[in-house]
């Protein structure tokens, strides 16, 4: 089973639907950003295996635009760990209705903002 997550990524009222895959060969897996008919709207190519976790939408640096958060099931090379962060400008904190697994970071199934 995938678990996905939801967030108004484009700022139009509704939200898009972001997942990753993955895979055991290599250079194949994807982020995968879909909006809320269900239409691809991003495909997004992960190095490695791809990921087994679902995407969080933080705020990680504090500017007031969300990010998109994946942990990689295989590390970048020396000393980049295994995660990807990507910059979405479009995307404001208060339009999340259920930004990581299981709803929110206390993971109680209660949904976002």
């Amino acid at each position: 089973m995938k678990r996905v997550m939801a967030g108004d990524l484009d700022h139009d009222s509704s939200p898009e639907v972001v997942f990753t895959t993955y895979s055991t060969a290599g250079d194949v897996s994807h982020l995968i950003i879909l909006n809320a008919g269900g239409v691809p709207v991003y495909k997004i190519p992960i190095q490695g295996r791809g990921s087994m976790s679902v995407p969080t939408l933080p705020d990680v640096d504090g500017d007031g635009t969300i990010e998109i958060v994946i942990s990689l099931k295989d590390t970048l090379g020396s000393g980049l760990g295994g995660v990807q962060i990507w910059d979405v400008l479009s995307a404001r904190a208060g339009s999340l209705p259920w930004p990581t697994g299981r709803g929110n970071l206390l993971r109680n199934g209660l949904g976002g903002q």
